[in-house]
């Protein structure tokens, strides 16, 4: 057995691994993703003192943003600390989908080749965002769940894992509340004795109660700050106004390039597996309940890609379905009992692969370092390479304007980009997107 201490400290290597990867990845973007400035513009609103729904346009709940306002005011409204969360919320995706395939049992080698390939599938979508920090919340529970799989019930504990699984709901209403649901009611799907029912009950009402303390704490936020009705207008009335849809079919075109392609066939084959194997026939092993588990929660992963199907939403929703493929092979190729010359060769593919990428990512942010050096930024966008030319251009004719009476609003998806450096915030232009506007306002169509 390892010892703690050696434990310990592989740990913050492999963390100190990815934090170093992820900011060569995202410290070296552009600003360029439109969701990247939707959400840091809606927590430098709540840094700025702004209401959610009643000073500016925004579909989801407000737990993120209320986090990330708050670390912003503290360090300053700049988009660099945006992305140092970024880099931190990544890297806990990354290091509780390590601890899971861990204690799954899946082979260290098998673990760390997985472990790359999932960086190189996401590095292009790694970022602060609502759907991210929801999945981060069903792999902590995953990783929870799966430890005290044949424990008994401790009501303290279900209570605790309740308020963590509904404080998703305080992120994203849709997929949070499905999430939540799963929670609570799947064992149920796997109770073959009756006499255990009521002890399950008891489990369903611990679970219930812990999911509702975060609710009450919404609900209390809302009606004190007299946004109430203005949060179930835009976050719940509005959302049938919503028609940015993208379909599955794209996916299965090969519109997101071939890997989203062959993953878009995969695992709904893998999904079907799982429910034959898990629902269909009886859970019995310590192997079938870890099934069972990853099958449920990857369920309620899944709703993240409706209605809009596109390589992001897609990559996110199945992160759990993918732990399951890595198990499932992990499993049929320790049947095979692979010998050394096989280990040695997926360690040192492993191995030259890290190696080879931190070398690029350092270039990268080699090249980041020189070219930030000693550049003229413009407000809120500190340390970030864009198209400042631009953006002074557009935001020099707005205060030329402005000077002479008149108000200027960029009725398109990037109007954000250029209002940040000036301070402003037009509520229902910032952010033109249908159904971003709740159920009651259309001024943008006049």
């Amino acid at each position: 057995m390892k010892d703690k201490n050696f434990i310990k400290l592989e740990n913050i290597i492999i963390i100190f691994i990815f934090i170093i990867i992820l900011a060569g990845i995202i410290f070296t973007r552009p600003i360029e993703d439109l969701d990247e400035l939707w959400n840091f513009n809606f927590a430098r609103n709540i840094a700025n003192g702004l209401l959610p729904y009643k000073d500016f346009n925004m579909v989801q709940m407000p737990l993120l943003p209320i986090v990330c306002g708050t670390i912003l005011k503290i360090f300053g409204t700049e988009l660099f600390y945006m992305r140092c969360m970024a880099i931190l919320l990544s890297c806990a995706i990354l290091f509780t989908t390590y601890e899971i395939l861990k204690i799954i049992g899946v082979n260290k080698y098998i673990t760390r080749v997985s472990i790359l390939s999932i960086i190189l599938l996401y590095m292009d979508h790694f970022c602060i965002d609502y759907n991210f920090m929801v999945a981060l919340l069903i792999l902590i529970t995953i990783y929870i769940e799966i430890k005290n799989i044949d424990n008994k019930i401790e009501p303290k504990k279900e209570i605790a894992l309740g308020m963590l699984v509904g404080s998703s709901i305080l992120i994203k209403q849709t997929t949070g509340i499905v999430f939540s649901l799963v929670f609570v009611v799947y064992k149920l799907l796997i109770i073959y004795d009756r006499n255990k029912i009521k002890q399950e009950i008891k489990r369903l009402i611990f679970r219930l109660i812990g999911i509702l303390i975060p609710m009450f704490i919404l609900i209390v936020y809302l009606v004190k700050n007299n946004i109430y009705n203005e949060c179930i207008d835009y976050t719940i009335l509005g959302i049938k106004t919503f028609t940015n849809k993208i379909s599955y079919i794209n996916l299965l075109k090969g519109t997101y390039g071939t890997n989203v392609q062959i993953l878009s066939i995969v695992m709904p084959i893998l999904l079907v597996y799982m429910y034959i194997k898990t629902i269909i026939l009886k859970v019995e092993t310590k192997e079938d309940k870890i099934l069972f588990t990853l099958f449920s929660y990857s369920t309620a992963s899944l709703i993240v890609i409706y209605p809009i199907s596109d390589s992001i939403h897609f990559l996110i929703g199945i992160l759990p379905l993918e732990i399951s493929l890595i198990y499932l092979v992990s499993q049929k190729l320790l049947k095979l009992d692979l010998n050394m010359e096989v280990k040695t060769i997926l360690q040192g593919f492993t191995i030259i692969f890290l190696i080879m990428l931190l070398i690029i990512l350092a270039f990268n942010i080699y090249n980041y370092y020189v070219e930030i050096k000693g550049k003229n930024y413009i407000n809120n966008y500190k340390y970030i390479l864009s198209d400042y030319e631009n953006i002074n251009k557009i935001d020099e004719f707005i205060l030329s304007n402005e000077k002479k009476g008149k108000s200027v609003y960029i009725l398109d998806a990037a109007a954000a980009m250029y209002m940040i450096p000036l301070n402003k915030y037009n509520k229902d232009y910032d952010m033109l997107m249908q159904g971003n506007f709740g159920s009651k306002r259309r001024r943008w169509h006049n």
